[in-house]
């Protein structure tokens, strides 16, 4: 994993996810029971980008680890779900094992920009 990512390899990473995975939200929608997970997918990509990208614009170092948080937390529910799919056997385990590793990358290295934070509040 590399964790000194410049913010906009992030924020290209967050949403290149996002598109893969708005994209296989669609697939769902058109099967009337998995068509909540789509929308479930959808939702928790989306969220992640969208508090990555609220953290680059927080005015206070609380904001951004609040912001941050949220967005490990959201890549932390879309592992969730994806980990759904392959118990379900819904999305072949090439494709998933590429999204998960993607979606735990990037969880991980929130959660590694979180403590950094949080460490340099400290000091």
């Amino acid at each position: 994993m590399k964790v000194s990512q410049t913010q906009t390899e992030l924020e290209e990473r967050t949403k290149q996810l996002t598109i893969r995975l708005v994209k296989l939200a669609g697939v769902f929608s058109t099967d009337s029971k998995h068509r909540e997970l789509g929308s479930d997918f959808a939702d928790s990509v989306r969220s992640m980008g969208v508090n990555y990208r609220s953290a680059i614009r927080a005015e206070t170092r609380n904001d951004f680890i609040e912001k941050i948080e949220e967005a490990a937390n959201d890549a932390d529910e879309t592992i969730r779900l994806l980990k759904s799919c392959r118990a379900s056997g819904l999305i072949g385990d090439s494709l998933l094992a590429d999204l998960l590793n993607e979606a735990g990358q990037l969880r991980d290295t929130l959660v590694i920009i979180s403590h950094k934070a949080k460490s340099e509040l400290r000091t």
